[in-house]
């Protein structure tokens, strides 16, 4: 799907879009995604910077490498979601649900880099390719 297609959808009042995949579209900052279902979708290497996705459903998203820069994540959950080499750089994250999330090498809202949820020997993977 392209991301003004889902726009669209979501600006007629569609809510659920459960597995859809973005090839690698980035959606414009300031596009509202609220209280979206947004579960088991292919977010990676997405831009998502300043999206509104606060009370959306991203269980079991793969967010890798998406840039989520001041995006809106308040009261999202985000349970099993995989935020791999993720930037949420100055996101808010604000009673969001993280339980079993993926954080590898994600940069959080506050510039630091989390690595608590790395599978053994993913973080090293980029320095051993060298």
């Amino acid at each position: 799907m392209y991301a003004k297609e889902l726009i669209q959808r979501y600006e007629a009042g569609e809510r659920d879009f459960k597995g859809v995949v973005l090839d690698d579209e980035d959606l414009e900052a300031g596009s509202n995604l609220q209280k979206s279902d947004l579960r088991n979708t292919d977010l990676s290497d997405v831009d998502l910077s300043e999206v509104n996705l606060s009370d959306a459903n991203l269980q079991y998203a793969d967010l890798s490498r998406a840039i989520l820069f001041q995006a809106n994540l308040e009261n999202a959950d985000l349970d099993y979601a995989d935020l791999t080499d993720a930037d949420l750089e100055q996101a808010n994250l604000a009673n969001a649900q993280t339980r079993m999330t993926i954080f590898c090498n994600t940069t959080m809202p506050d510039g630091s880099v989390r690595d608590d949820g790395c599978i053994e020997g993913e973080e090293d993977e980029e320095i051993d390719d060298e």
